[in-house]
């Protein structure tokens, strides 16, 4: 199974905002070395760029062995890994462009439904416990990376012209670097695999936060609740 990585096109505020801190975490999570390596577990497919060969494809059950799995790509690369056979992700940005999507609205249905329900399909995470868990530390992750640095800089910036202390003079430093730390990794990711512009990252990266942090908290109660997650008119479940 082949599957093409595109240039994702963001050519709207929103997009371009939101969507190199998903991709970039999904690409974290899932390094192409680990995945075009055939004795590493780690498997990533994109959806709309798909090869495989027939035969392949009914041994493995197609469709009906992943038909609980939200993000399908990304199931199906999986099962094609885990049965043993081979799994290529090729960049082909300089071939193919696509659009996931382009108003908020889109962006929020869409990430709902991929953030939380298929991260803990993709691992196989059934324990309701589990799945907390993994809420938890996401909403850690988010706030630690994305919006802690920039608020802890300005709560600091106050208190050092408030108090005119050496020790949070100090601590301003510290914070300072942390948030640079986080702009100029973002920025990284952003110029590696082209998607989004740089130039925004130092002054959206905690709106950023936000926004990511209440579609994962949203996709994740969605989940959890039983709801059920929805994409284009259509409601979604756990089933497995």
């Amino acid at each position: 199974m082949m599957s093409l990585g595109p240039r994702h096109i963001c050519d709207t505020f929103w997009v371009t905002i939101t969507q190199p801190i998903f991709l970039g975490a999904i690409l974290g999570f899932n390094p192409l070395t680990k995945v075009n390596d055939p004795k590493s577990k780690v498997s990533l497919a994109s959806g709309p760029f798909i090869m495989i060969k027939h035969t392949i494809f009914n041994k493995v059950g197609g469709y009906e062995s992943i038909k609980g799995h939200i993000a399908d790509d990304i199931g199906l690369a999986k099962l094609i890994k885990m049965s043993g056979f081979k799994l290529r992700f090729v960049n082909a940005q300089s071939l193919i462009c696509l659009r996931m999507y382009k108003q908020f609205g889109d962006i929020w249905e869409g990430w709902s439904k991929n953030s939380f329900l298929g991260f803990i399909q993709k691992q196989e995470i059934q324990s309701k416990f589990l799945q907390v868990l993994v809420l938890l530390a996401g909403i850690f992750a988010i706030v630690d990376i994305l919006i802690l640095p920039f608020l802890s800089m300005i709560i600091t910036v106050s208190l050092v012209f408030f108090l005119q202390s050496a020790v949070w003079i100090n601590f301003l430093v510290f914070v300072c670097i942390t948030w640079l730390v986080s702009i100029v990794s973002l920025m990284c990711v952003q110029r590696l695999y082209y998607f989004g512009k740089t130039r925004y990252v130092p002054l959206t990266l905690s709106l950023d936060g936000f926004i990511v942090l209440g579609i994962f908290i949203n996709s994740a109660f969605q989940t959890l609740s039983g709801r059920g997650v929805t994409w284009k008119g259509r409601r979604y479940y756990d089933e497995r």
